[in-house]
């Protein structure tokens, strides 16, 4: 008798060991800033493998244009996507604004990709750069932004 109950005592032990495997989303924080521009990147990391990230921008506008309704462009260059040789659709990407975003309206974006790439990035010091088009006071203008990691 005493042999059965050993093995069932054990089972609720080797159930909750079996089912504390790390589902939680793991989350790291950048800023960025320039003469006229803040950003924050929100990296979401999701699941082991294969690795999903979300990368969340937030960018606002700190100059004083008053032309805030133009388009502005946001051209994401991670490092390890680009060197002076690449030249192709993967090197640069991003979108489009129609305004130049304030604090109480940032523009946001929202970047995925599978395989850990930005994380893979970072631990070889490397950076997320986006480089901010628009026009300020009638002259084109550009700016780079690059993405440093905070606590």
């Amino acid at each position: 008798m005493m042999k059965r109950v050993i093995p069932l005592a054990a089972c609720p032990l080797f159930l909750v060991a079996c089912g504390t495997g790390n589902n939680e989303d793991e989350y790291r924080n950048f800023s960025a800033e320039s003469e006229h521009w803040k950003a924050e990147m929100k990296l979401v990391i999701k699941g082991e493998d294969p690795v999903e990230e979300a990368a969340n921008f937030s960018f606002i506008y700190t100059g004083d244009s008053e032309d805030t309704e133009q388009e502005v462009y946001y051209k994401h260059r991670p490092e390890w996507m680009y060197n002076e040789d690449t030249s192709g659709p993967d090197a640069y990407f991003g979108p489009t604004g129609e305004f130049l975003p304030d604090e109480n309206d940032p523009f946001t974006d929202t970047a995925k990709n599978a395989g850990g790439h930005v994380q893979g990035g970072y631990y070889l010091e490397q950076h997320w750069i986006t480089e901010v088009f628009w026009s300020e006071n009638g002259e084109d203008v550009s700016e780079e932004l690059i993405f440093e990691e905070v606590e």
